[in-house]
């Protein structure tokens, strides 16, 4: 994929169907290296729903405190550049941030339960580019 870039990857218009055979990918560098290594014939891209709360527990003297807050633009900042650090290690250019990915199950995968044990099993996680490049071997095998 060496001609391949972000711009690549289609927009979607709407959040795609409850059908099962798309999956939001998670929001960290193994998202992002699964959306590269797929493709854009296989993942599309959405501007970002709410992010998450954050929430922050701590224990003084026995006594817990719950605190929650919506995750500021700097805490978003924050993740999106571990998740380009995490891609800088893979040697895939930056992720444009704010954007929800969406990656549309292989058909050779009959869920969401499979294609994590088809990826997630096949790479050693010794580093972001040993992955990157068994990951491009996985899913020209379950895509192609």
């Amino acid at each position: 994929m060496p001609d391949q870039t972000w711009d690549d990857y289609p927009a979607a218009l709407h959040p795609p169907t409850s059908s099962g055979r798309e999956i939001k990918l998670s929001e960290n560098g193994w998202g992002a290296l699964l959306a590269w290594t797929a493709g854009p014939d296989h993942v599309v891209h959405r501007p970002a729903e709410d992010r998450p709360a954050v929430i922050t527990s701590t224990v003084t003297d026995g006594q817990y405190a719950h605190s929650e807050h919506q995750r500021t633009a700097s805490e978003q900042a924050e993740i999106d550049g571990d998740i380009n650090d995490y891609l800088a290690e893979a040697e895939v250019p930056p992720r444009p941030a704010g954007f929800d990915w969406w990656l549309m199950l292989p058909s050779r995968c009959a869920d969401e339960a499979e294609f994590v044990k088809a990826t997630t099993g096949a790479v050693s996680h010794s580093s972001p580019l040993a992955d990157r490049e068994v990951l491009e071997s996985v899913m020209q095998n379950l895509y192609g």
